[in-house]
């Protein structure tokens, strides 16, 4: 498996962002970890609130730690809300 490099998570946080203003969503904040959770690159849009960095850094965590995309995880939580709840207390 090829490791994540810097280029490639610039890559991924410029086309979020993009889509992100296309989908006219609030302003937000990427981040974008490696295989071990550690930080190669984020970027907080201007007007996102102070907590965005922590909910997007959460959600690059739980997926490198279960295993899933954030969207994957999100999908288990309309089945079993309880699976959230437990996921967050255990980060």
């Amino acid at each position: 498996m090829s490791k994540l490099n810097l280029k490639q998570a610039n890559t991924i946080v410029d086309r979020s962002l993009a889509k992100a203003r296309e989908m006219k969503i609030q302003p937000l904040c990427v981040v974008v970890v490696d295989d071990s959770g550690n930080v190669v690159a984020a970027q907080r849009e201007d007007g996102a609130s102070m907590f965005r960095f922590d909910v997007a850094l959460g959600k690059a965590w739980a997926s490198v730690a279960m295993g899933a995309s954030s969207r994957a995880l999100g999908n288990r939580t309309k089945t079993n809300p309880n699976f959230f709840v437990t996921l967050a207390a255990t980060a």
